[in-house]
């Protein structure tokens, strides 16, 4: 299996935040009430995920559920968790759920799109699964974001969100299918996101 084949699911993913974000963006340009100060999101998010480690299975999905308020007009914290499917051989698949604390810095544009860049900490509970040494661990991580979100009103936006993860591996087990890790492997992943902002 070609370890690009899932490719297309992430251009599908891509292709549609664009859309979204263009859409959404259109008529909502002077609304700002998400982004004041006090405001809380509740944001759900779904698409593509995939570990950069040299053993790992072409990228599948991840879907997550987060909290966040803002502290500012321009910065907000939250918390998130993720459930995320790296990938599979066969019946053999890498699983995890990365729970981050997160900040983010959100930039004003002249229009409704509002690009963020950030950054997190946190624990992914990993799990290789039917590999025949099945075992679960839990792992330190850092991470980088970006993405962009607009508004289709005052409490409901659609957005993207882009990350790199960099996790730390305990490097002295090999798996009989995905192989020994490197002692710090990245993920990255593309989502569709959706908050309700209260």
């Amino acid at each position: 299996m070609s370890r690009f084949s899932s490719a297309p699911s992430l251009r599908a993913t891509v292709l549609a935040a664009a859309v979204l974000l263009l859409a959404a963006g259109s008529h909502a340009a002077t609304i700002d009430g998400p982004w004041q100060k006090g405001a809380s999101w509740t944001t759900f998010r779904a698409g593509y995920a995939k570990s950069l480690e040299g053993g790992a299975p072409n990228g599948m999905a991840g879907f997550g559920i987060g909290f966040s308020h803002m502290l500012s007009n321009r910065v907000n914290l939250g918390f998130f968790v993720h459930y995320e499917l790296l990938g599979k051989f066969g019946e053999a698949s890498q699983i995890e759920i990365p729970v981050t604390a997160e900040y983010a810095y959100i930039v004003k544009w002249n229009t409704a799109l509002r690009p963020y860049v950030g950054l997190g900490l946190g624990a992914f509970y990993h799990k290789n699964y039917q590999t025949g040494a099945d075992r679960t661990d839990l792992l330190p991580a850092t991470l980088i974001k970006f993405g962009a979100d607009a508004p289709l009103d005052l409490h409901n936006v659609l957005g993207f969100d882009a990350r790199v993860a960099w996790v730390g591996n305990d490097d002295e087990i090999v798996d009989p299918v995905f192989g020994k890790p490197k002692p710090t492997s990245q993920r990255w992943s593309v989502k569709l996101c959706y908050s309700r902002v209260f």
